[in-house]
């Protein structure tokens, strides 16, 4: 119950003759629960009626059979209609913190509630909440529960209440685009809203190793990495018993549902996913506490659906670099023309090493050309993608 609210208790005797009838109003000490005495009430049968503000009125009889009689009514509040409430799309805004990853998400809320309702609805019992769509996390952004505490408008069909709401803490962002929503849960129904999309270019991030492909025609290329997290830096050249066990785990990620997540750390490797030559596929890498984890990584392309891309282009950036490093425009098409070079399909693109989570090798391979068979023993065979 909300302060300041009022409300009355009728006794009625059994023949339903009002006998009494106390009014009150709540304060900060009964928000909980409100007691009302009547006193000089002889044993027999009689009624109460309840009328409360915001609530559903309600009418009980009830026998006094000893000198003192307590009785406990509980009250159902007048439930705001899930139709009654809708979102401000002008009022919808998505925030960038800086240039983080993160941001921030507010709107407006608005509840109509019909002309004959107005004095049976004093408050809304509800959640809401904010998400990035595909992330797990919700932030609260549940409204003020007394309408008291809402901008109010009065109207001739309906009165029109209205409030702001935004995340006090700020959701994180992924490369590409980002969708937010907001979701209003009352009484068991929901509604959700889109609020928009932001755009984030996680390759600014000077802690993150980005591999972006392009191509200017043909169809579905994909872009792969193997990652060595315990192969560290020319180790294979300086330790004399580097073998396949020293080497560790190889982790293979592309774009395929089963290839996205980094399963050491649980960290997924942000992807942007491409398919025809007005696309791009990137790779994201920071799976070390949000910066590139240390290790050796070897990038590859392919052609999957037929041999028909041309002027594909790689371009890697990270720490440690000076400038990004490209590889290409080449073909994986054959021009028919045995005095020019395709690639090969796939094709090792970009050979890595990284300590204290900057780069410190990055090799290009020879286009036609993959690694040298004393790097080919440790990596494994390219392998192909898994069609889903």
């Amino acid at each position: 119950m909300m302060e300041g609210v009022t409300g009355s208790v009728k006794l009625n005797s059994g023949s339903g003759q009002m006998m009494d009838n106390q009014s009150f109003t709540i304060t900060a000490a009964d928000t909980a629960s409100k007691s009302v005495v009547f006193s000089n009430v002889v044993y027999n049968t009689y009624s109460y009626e309840i009328d409360l503000e915001g609530f559903i009125p309600v009418t009980e009889a009830f026998l006094v059979s000893s000198e003192t009689e307590t009785l406990d009514v509980k009250l159902s509040p007048n439930m705001v209609k899930l139709e009654w409430l809708s979102f401000v799309d002008e009022n919808m805004s998505i925030v960038q913190e800086g240039s983080s990853a993160y941001a921030k998400a507010d709107g407006k809320l608005v509840l109509n509630v019909p002309y004959e309702q107005k004095d049976n609805v004093t408050q809304m019992i509800s959640l809401m909440q904010v998400k990035r769509v595909g992330y797990s996390n919700l932030v609260d952004v549940t409204p003020p529960i007394a309408l008291s505490n809402w901008t109010k408008l009065e109207g001739t069909d309906t009165v029109t209440y209205s409030t702001l709401f935004s995340t006090a803490s700020a959701l994180p962002l992924v490369h590409g685009s980002n969708e937010f929503q907001v979701i209003i849960t009352i009484n068991g129904e929901s509604k959700t809203e889109t609020m928009g999309k932001i755009d984030y270019d996680a390759c600014i991030d000077i802690n993150t190793m980005c591999v972006t492909l392009s191509w200017t025609d043909g169809l579905d290329p994909d872009l792969h990495s193997y990652y060595f997290p315990d192969w560290s830096y020319n180790e294979e050249t300086t330790n004399g018993s580097f073998d396949i066990t020293s080497r560790g785990e190889r982790y293979w990620i592309y774009s395929n549902a089963a290839h996205k997540t980094y399963t050491a750390t649980g960290s997924v490797v942000q992807l942007e996913d491409g398919n025809t030559d007005n696309e791009i596929e990137v790779q994201v890498w920071a799976t070390d506490s949000q910066k590139l984890g240390n290790g050796t990584y070897l990038v590859y392309v392919e052609d999957v659906s037929e041999t028909d891309v041309q002027n594909f282009k790689l371009i890697l950036s990270g720490p440690g670099l000076s400038e990004n490093v490209t590889y290409g425009p080449y073909d994986f098409k054959d021009d028919d023309n045995v005095s020019t070079t395709e690639a090969l399909n796939p094709q090792a693109v970009f050979f890595i090493q990284v300590e204290n989570n900057s780069i410190v090798r990055s090799d290009k391979i020879t286009l036609g050309q993959t690694l040298s068979p004393s790097l080919m023993q440790w990596t494994g065979t390219l392998r192909n993608s898994v069609l889903e």
